[in-house]
């Protein structure tokens, strides 16, 4: 159907030039918007009419004699305009013919299915589930063998890359000395406000913020 609208479109494009009436072309972008082609058809419509812009082409550079008889009824400067618009109805049709992929969408624990991390520590508790890490604009994690507090956060979201996160806009790093565990469960369930006040009234000096996850790191808590 929609190829038979470009096929009378062109036929009307011909006449105009040939008659020297006004031409107008007719918008073949809003004709496969309104018609919804489909990919597929488009790509075909666009091979049909590839044809012609090639015998056109073949005309102008007066390859085929045979050819440039049969269209001597338009002059070369009418041959150019009708050559451009079918350039346009195939360029429009090529492109609607090209299937973009979506890229396949990552599941969250497919993403941290690499990530060693503790799963718990006496006397603090369990680590956060680590897929909710991704899209996450805060973490805080807890180094239990070198007892070191890490704060992360992300205006556009964390990710992870095998042990490692990613994406993180700001990083804190500081040892926590003697603080006992019940400080550390103090920070993880604290307001947020004074989660921050505690880690930085650490005497320590921040370290280089790496975004390493180890065997050693508990998960505190995630803000979404």
């Amino acid at each position: 159907e929609t190829a038979c609208i470009v096929e009378k479109w062109i036929d009307e494009y011909i006449e105009a030039l040939q008659s020297n009436d006004s031409v107008v072309r007719k918008n073949v972008k809003a004709l496969i918007t309104t018609n919804q082609v489909k990919p597929r058809e488009a790509k075909q419509i666009a091979t049909h009419f590839s044809g012609l812009l090639a015998e056109i082409d073949s005309v102008l550079d007066q390859v085929d004699a045979d050819l440039v008889e049969g269209w001597s009824y338009l002059n070369t400067t009418k041959l150019r305009r009708l050559r451009s618009y079918l350039e346009v109805i195939v360029s429009e049709f090529a492109t609607k013919g090209t299937i973009k992929r979506r890229k396949r969408k990552v599941k969250p624990e497919q993403l941290v299915k690499s990530l060693k991390y503790l799963e718990n520590f006496d006397g603090i508790g369990e680590s956060v589930n680590p897929a909710q890490l991704i899209g996450a604009k805060k973490v805080l994690l807890y180094n239990t063998k070198q007892k070191k507090i890490s704060f992360y956060s992300s205006e556009t979201g964390l990710t992870v890359k095998g042990s490692t996160l990613k994406n993180f806009d700001v990083g804190i790093v500081k040892s926590c000395g003697r603080k006992e565990n019940s400080w550390i469960k103090l920070i993880s369930s604290c307001p947020v406000g004074r989660m921050m006040n505690e880690i930085n009234n650490l005497r320590a000096k921040e370290q280089d913020p790496t975004g390493r996850i180890n065997k050693d790191t508990l998960i505190l808590r995630i803000t979404k």
